[in-house]
């Protein structure tokens, strides 16, 4: 069997097993609604994100027209990125990683990189220097305050025929 008949057919076997779970008849309706309100909460996350997204642009434009150049506002400059920067970086970061995957060589693997890496800075807004960073050494733990506070258990000595006479047991 050819490479393109065993996916299409591990395709319509994924597909056929999601149209199962989805359509039946026990536990269907369950996961459509699940699946409905996952569908909402996404959609309406994207929604907020495009949203600040906007606003932000149209406050930078606005800035840039009033002739706000300033060098101390260059986001790129930044440790942490405003929104609209960051939606553009993530796409320039797809762009160029799309690039180099179609050139290949050393220069689209050059272009992979550099795509990753503003990408991934897009995504996170965080420094290359913040996402590699390891911690050096774990916290050493503490004991607990009330810990010391805690006294050692006290072991009483009693003789077994005494013990016996309180627990009703014949010995």
């Amino acid at each position: 069997m050819s490479t393109t008949k065993s996916s299409l057919l591990c395709t319509g076997m994924a597909i056929g097993a999601a149209l199962t779970l989805i359509f039946d008849p026990s536990a269907g309706r369950r996961r459509r609604s699940l699946l409905r309100d996952k569908g909402l909460h996404y959609a309406s996350k994207v929604q907020r994100s495009v949203d600040v997204i906007l606003h932000d642009a149209r406050n930078r434009m606005h800035g840039f027209m009033a002739g706000d150049f300033s060098v101390k506002k260059f986001d790129l400059l930044q440790p942490t990125w405003a929104p609209s920067t960051r939606f553009l970086a993530g796409l320039a970061g797809a762009g160029l990683m799309a690039y180099g995957m179609s050139r290949g060589g050393l220069k689209g693997a050059a272009a992979d990189l550099l795509g990753a890496a503003l990408l991934a800075e897009g995504v996170t807004n965080a420094t290359m220097r913040q996402r590699t960073q390891r911690q050096q050494h774990a916290p050493q733990q503490q004991p607990h305050p009330k810990a010391a506070e805690t006294p050692a258990p006290v072991e009483i000595a009693v003789p077994a025929t005494e013990m016996a006479a309180t627990a009703r047991i014949e010995i």
